[in-house]
């Protein structure tokens, strides 16, 4: 019995082609992955800090949370029905897509509390596609009648709650000292 071997096949230029092309994503995305931030609480701490440089000056940080660096606006509006408007950013760390083709870095949200409930929501939201909300709005999405919800205890919500409904101390004049007769 006799036994050859076939003989060795020619790469053509098709399959050498897949296969450059192959090696070279490869490549591409291992420099990716290594490239991409390794802790990314990193970048948040990042961004929070960034953001206090960048943004206007009534914009306070209020925390970071596991996804975005969270700014809220100083200005605040009672709303017809007692509730409070306030606004909240959120930077992002990576980045999302707003109905799946917009990719946006900033979000701003109008949120409503209600202290007498202890409850807040969403009413306005909206997207924008570079960082610290500059450039363009790619989406918006509007309520008109946001689902009003208790926060979750010691979440960025909750201290956004708890400050805005805090009791405004009393400013007590200063009491004139007596005179003692000598």
């Amino acid at each position: 019995m006799n036994i050859t071997t076939p003989p060795p096949r020619h790469l053509g230029p098709t399959s050498l082609s897949v296969k450059a092309l192959t090696c070279v994503a490869m490549l591409l995305l291992s420099h990716a992955v290594s490239a991409a931030p390794q802790d990314p609480q990193r970048g948040i701490d990042e961004l929070y800090t960034q953001g206090q440089g960048e943004m206007s000056s009534a914009w306070r940080g209020a925390g970071k949370s596991h996804d975005a660096a969270v700014f809220v606006h100083t200005d605040r509006r009672r709303e017809s029905d007692g509730r409070i408007a306030v606004w909240m950013h959120r930077e992002l760390a990576s980045v999302e897509y707003f109905e799946k083709e917009k990719p946006y870095h900033s979000i701003r949200e109008r949120l409503l509390v209600d202290c007498k409930a202890s409850r807040l929501g969403v009413a306005d939201v909206a997207y924008y596609g570079e960082r610290f909300a500059k450039g363009a709005v790619v989406g918006t999405v509007k309520s008109t009648s946001p689902d009003m919800t208790n926060p979750v205890p010691d979440t960025i919500e909750d201290q956004v709650l708890r400050n805005i409904c805090a009791p405004k101390a009393r400013q007590v004049p200063p009491q004139r000292q007596k005179q003692v007769p000598q």
